[in-house]
Formats: structure tokens, sequence, C-alpha cells
């Protein structure tokens, strides 16, 4: 049993939801970028996607925590 399964291979709804998730996008981005081919605007939105999603849980995190202050 593999626990890494290709996106063409997994299920419609597997793969439709691969792509709400990081990791879809920085695995597209450090694949790109180390590719003999030049860099291109999909390794630019891969990048962009990454740093919003990390946006986004920093906003997250700081909106619903509490502060212990004394």
């Amino acid at each position: 049993m593999r626990l890494f399964v290709a996106r063409d291979n997994m299920a419609s709804v597997l793969n439709a939801s691969s792509w709400a998730l990081p990791l879809t996008y920085a695995y597209d981005a450090l694949a790109r970028a180390t590719s003999p081919a030049a860099l291109g605007r999909a390794v630019l939105i891969d990048v962009l996607a990454v740093t919003g999603f990390t946006l986004a849980a920093l906003v997250l995190g700081a909106l619903t925590l509490r502060r212990r202050t004394p």
C-alpha cells in the first residue's frame, strides 16, 4: 500500500479536493523549479497559492487565539 499516489490515479473526488490543499501547489512548484524547462507563469501561480495559504493560516490563527497578557 502506498501513501502517496499521483493525482491522475486518484478518485475524482480526491483529485478535486487535492486542489484545495497547499501541498499540491508546493509539490508542483518544486517539480517545476527542478525541471530543466524555463520557469513560467505556473510556478508563480503555485508560489502565490502557497503564500496565500500561509497568510490565511496566520490570519486565522491570530483571530482565533486569545491573548494572555497581564
